[in-house]
């Protein structure tokens, strides 16, 4: 109980930034797992950003339990706002880059000519389609929710 009373509600917002982030990550497997015009399509470097940004998440959380004091503290202190704005930079990075590869796709889904949408809208394919953009909107929402954690104090102040 005294772990949970010790979290600034930076820590708090960060646990919302790696939840939306994971969440991300599962419609993306889903994504590239599932039937549909995205099978098999995958972005390495979606995952390389994204996994860095959600390991930099908890580095972060595991940082701010401890305080050191003089020259040490601030190089710390720094260390640890540096980190925190780079979260959600990264994960924005991952988003565009599943953005970026899915928008030619996503086009030819939705915006074909009349006579081959009847071929192209299959439910696997639409389905595919849903699931990325449900997958964009996640990423996106963990990069906010993380913009929002740099803003508060990653440490609790003793009241």
């Amino acid at each position: 109980m005294n772990v949970i009373k010790r979290q600034s509600i930076a820590n708090w917002i960060s646990l919302g930034t790696l939840v939306f982030a994971l969440i991300g990550f599962i419609l993306y497997a889903v994504n590239i797992g599932s039937a549909g015009y995205f099978n098999g399509l995958t972005v390495s470097s979606l995952v390389t950003w994204g996994v860095i940004a959600m390991v930099l998440v908890v580095v972060t959380m595991a940082m701010a339990q401890f305080s050191f004091d003089g020259i040490v503290g601030k190089v710390y202190g720094i260390v640890l706002d540096a980190l925190r704005i780079l979260i959600p930079l990264l994960l924005f990075i991952a988003m565009f880059a599943f953005i970026s590869s899915r928008v030619e796709g996503l086009a030819y889904i939705y915006f074909s000519n009349p006579d081959v949408l009847e071929t192209i809208q299959t439910p696997e394919n639409l389905a595919s389609a849903t699931t990325a953009i449900t997958g964009f909107v996640f990423f996106g929402i963990s990069a906010f929710v993380g913009i929002i954690a740099a803003f508060f104090s990653a440490k609790k102040k003793n009241v």
